[in-house]
């Protein structure tokens, strides 16, 4: 049986506390790496499942907690280890221990940040913003990369995606853009474009709001029991897909959002002349008016009399409160 003395002992341990493989350390002494787990069991090293031995490495709740922010905001686990002398696959099994959530790949290369958990909850913030995002926004899914929320807004409308930006959070950029319409005729005009990769916002659109990628023929009303995130949703699905005139307010969605829209002005009390019948499909979608200068003013009252700065877009609004005020 091969012996060590106190000093070597002693470098052994320290050689895998700081990450050495025991194979690396049996060769460093000219051995093979079953006596080198011999020492470490003999040291206080527990076997784990992998067959390989493995220090338990102690560390408080609050060095731990530290160790977990400054991983969150490096993305990495650079510099944990000499920082706190706890190996990182020690530190990473910790923190899912601990209920802390580790970063994907994905998570980890991101250059922005935001609040990833925005739309996991229904609020009247975020149901404004699901609904504006429901009308004019996208999410992408191609296999193999990650889900991308992205909106673009003509170049008058800077301003809203802006609001966007502040309210989540995000520190990336709003890309200037040429657009392009292609019917009835090809067009190009100037746009701002802001694009977020994160499955968890994309999911949270889809399990909370109902807004799934190719939403363009198949959006459905969410489940939103508060009456004041229904018309937060109900306003943003006009601010991006309606139009406010000076008798007229309409939205142009799938034939489900109509409806819903419909029920949820006449549960107000509000008589309107609409009926079922007369939501109408164009080529793409149904549409619902509701026409008549008071009958639109009485909507543009209920959408929009107590809409937040943070949730309107400022030209729309403009319009429901000059046509309120005639």
């Amino acid at each position: 049986m091969i012996h060590f003395n106190e000093e070597q002992t002693k470098d052994i341990i320290e050689m895998y506390n700081t990450g050495m493989s025991a194979n690396n350390i049996g060769t460093k002494f000219g051995v093979g790496e079953k006596p080198i787990y011999r020492i470490l069991k003999n040291n206080n090293v527990e076997i784990v499942n992998n067959g390989l031995y493995k220090t338990i490495y102690p560390i408080s709740d609050l060095d731990l907690l530290s160790a977990y922010n400054d991983y969150i905001t490096n993305k990495s686990m650079n510099g944990l280890q000499e920082k706190y002398r706890v190996p990182t696959s020690a530190l990473s099994s910790k923190f899912i221990r601990a209920g802390y959530k580790l970063l994907s790949v994905v998570e980890c290369q991101r250059k922005y940040s935001f609040n990833e958990d925005f739309f996991s909850e229904i609020t009247l913030a975020s149901s404004y913003w699901a609904g504006f995002i429901a009308a004019d926004g996208c999410i992408s899914d191609r296999i193999g990369n990650s889900k991308t929320l992205t909106i673009t807004l003509s170049e008058k409308d800077k301003e809203h995606i802006e609001k966007l930006r502040e309210i989540i959070g995000y520190t990336g950029p709003i890309s200037k853009r040429i657009a392009k319409i292609k019917k009835p005729v090809l067009k190009e005009y100037g746009a701002y474009s802001m694009s977020i990769i994160s499955n968890s916002i994309c999911n949270a659109l889809g399990r909370v709001f109902n807004i799934y990628p190719r939403k363009t023929y198949n959006l459905f009303p969410p489940d939103i029991s508060d009456y004041g995130c229904k018309i937060e949703f109900a306003r943003g699905l006009i601010d991006g897909d309606g139009n406010i005139s000076n008798k007229s307010i309409s939205l142009c969605n799938t034939k489900s959002i109509c409806y819903w829209l419909l029920y949820l002005v006449k549960s107000h009390g509000i008589e309107t002349a609409v009926i079922p019948h007369k939501i109408k499909r164009t080529k793409s979608a149904y549409v619902v008016v509701f026409y008549g200068n008071r009958l639109s003013k009485k909507v543009c009252d209920f959408i929009y009399s107590k809409a937040p700065e943070s949730c309107r877009l400022e030209r729309k609004y403009n319009k429901a409160m000059e046509l309120i005020c005639q």
